[in-house]
């Protein structure tokens, strides 16, 4: 497997980025070992997952499968997107995104992520508020690289100039 390094990152990943959306549903924990073990064997280090993917079962699956092995992986999960538990708005606001990086590192057992994705825009909440709280938990060393998915180029282009303007580390699209 070729890795590549992730543009405007020190993160060598594999091309293939390996979705956990259905560990804890339609794939049970066994399954997901075998799918995990597969796709180190084939050199794919980079895995995806969400705070609402099944409800947290797939983070919960996806950080029992990675013990003793997180330092071989780059771990992404997102925040923002509603679901069981998750409010359909405020989803982006300073607590609740305070409160989501708390409770997917505790379900993916480590201290920090690699890649935490903004999952899809909040317009309930300004954007201002969710840039500082991304900020925050940069530097509170839980999330090496904040990224967003979901968002239009006149989003990501604001987010960058609000970026500059405060000194944050840069959302990147991915």
């Amino acid at each position: 497997m070729d890795n590549v390094k992730l543009k405007g990152t020190d993160l060598n990943v594999s091309r293939l980025c390996f979705g956990t959306m259905t560990f804890g549903g339609q794939v049970d924990g066994a399954g997901a070992r075998a799918m995990v073990d597969r796709c180190l064997e084939a050199g794919i280090n980079f895995f995806d997952t969400a705070n609402v993917y099944t409800d947290g079962a797939s983070e919960t699956l996806l950080g029992q499968v990675l013990k003793g092995r997180r330092n071989n992986v780059v771990l992404a999960s997102k925040v923002g997107m509603k679901g069981k538990g998750v409010p359909a708005e405020r989803r982006l606001a300073k607590e609740a995104m305070l409160q989501g990086i708390e409770d997917s590192l505790r379900r993916l057992q480590t201290d920090y992520l690699d890649i935490y994705y903004l999952h899809l825009p909040d317009y309930s909440v300004p954007l201002e508020e969710s840039l500082e709280a991304m900020e925050e938990i940069v530097q509170q060393g839980k999330v090496r690289y904040p990224a967003c998915s979901n968002y239009a180029s006149w989003q990501m282009t604001r987010m960058g100039s609000l970026a500059e303007k405060n000194r944050y580390r840069p959302v990147k699209l991915a």
